[in-house]
């Protein structure tokens, strides 16, 4: 299980990944900082490895993600990843929203870090 994650916050995305490899969630996980970088990295692998990743995390709200276009730019170049929103400042209304445009899941930065693991391991299984 391989995992991109797509936040302009170098540190959340540090924590994040240090999560995902002590709990031992994926096999690799790579970080990038915007949608356009996030974007490359997908098609990249697909060139390199013949391969998507299992899960893709997007910041809301960092360069490239011009609202809800980025998760639908991303989710129609990667029709069967399961493609979540991360964000801190979403409301429920937003969050909802996110999901009904077909996101995998949200996920709240306020989230504790033991919840973030269990998350994490629903996304991969397909679950919401």
């Amino acid at each position: 299980m391989d995992i991109l994650i797509a936040d302009d916050h170098e540190l959340f995305c540090a924590l994040i990944k240090e999560v995902i490899e002590a709990k031992k969630i994926a096999a690799a996980v790579e970080t990038c900082r915007n949608l356009s970088q996030a974007l490359a990295s997908v098609k990249r692998r697909r060139e390199t490895d013949h391969s998507d990743f299992n899960l893709i995390l997007l910041d809301m709200n960092m360069p490239g993600m011009n609202g809800l276009s980025g998760l639908r730019t991303m989710m129609d170049l990667t029709p069967t990843t399961p493609v979540a929103i991360i964000s801190g400042s979403l409301k429920p209304p937003e969050a909802r929203q996110v999901l009904q445009e077909g996101a995998a899941g949200f996920l709240p930065k306020t989230m504790p870090l033991s919840e973030l693991a269990v998350a994490l391991g629903s996304l991969l299984s397909g679950e919401r």
